[in-house]
């Protein structure tokens, strides 16, 4: 397998496993009452705000620029269909990216750290955010995004094409604003989320609790 294909299947494991996986394992926790409630509130406003901020936008070309479907090949548009490509990588974002950070911030500065605002917890969050962001957009996502196709203006990348620097170019892969900023944006509006969530459905003793 050569190394294109190679990406490719790492592409449609990664989107597959993060957003239906993971829901899969976040359902079967809740069935059997081992997923906190304000996790799960956490996660579906999450899957929310990254899909209508931006996931839905860039996918299937809201905002006037080009659609998933237009910057992949036929291939990759069998292996993942199109109409799922934004919700897909919305779920994939809530988990993988979003509830992720939770465990960080657990780990790094305790669970007190979602009972008010901490600044320590929002850096970790940034941190992890735009970096973990950085490394997909110069490693899986990068074939689709300097395919020479404009993407769509999106709520939480509202500069759109207008205004797009390009941040990094590490041998030749480049990263670009208008797909860090909704991480950027993000990244307080899920800290104050999770707060938000934890005050509303205080959790047991137990899980990110302690």
């Amino acid at each position: 397998m050569d190394a294109l294909n190679t990406l490719k299947m790492v592409t449609v494991v990664l989107l597959y496993g993060t957003s239906l996986g993971s829901f899969l394992v976040l359902a079967g926790l809740w069935c059997f009452g081992r997923l906190p409630h304000w996790i799960a509130a956490y996660y579906s406003g999450a899957v929310l705000l990254c899909g209508f901020g931006w996931e839905f936008w860039f996918a299937y070309g809201w905002g006037g620029g080009a659609s998933i479907a237009e910057r992949r090949t036929a291939q990759m548009n069998e292996l993942i269909p199109p109409w799922f490509n934004g919700v897909g990588n919305a779920m994939g974002d809530a988990f993988g990216i979003a509830v992720v950070g939770l465990v960080l911030v657990w780990l790094f500065c305790g669970a007190a750290a979602f009972d008010r605002w901490k600044w320590s917890a929002l850096t970790v969050l940034l941190v992890w955010f735009v970096g973990e962001n950085i490394l997909i957009e110069l490693t899986v996502y990068q074939a689709q995004l300097t395919s020479g196709a404009v993407l769509s203006w999106a709520p939480f990348s509202p500069f759109g094409n207008a205004w797009n620097p390009q941040l990094l170019d590490i041998c030749g892969r480049t990263v670009h604003l208008q797909t860090q900023l909704p991480w950027v944006v993000m990244t307080p509006i899920l800290y104050a989320l999770a707060i938000v969530c934890k005050r509303r459905w205080p959790p047991a003793a137990g899980c990110l609790n302690t």
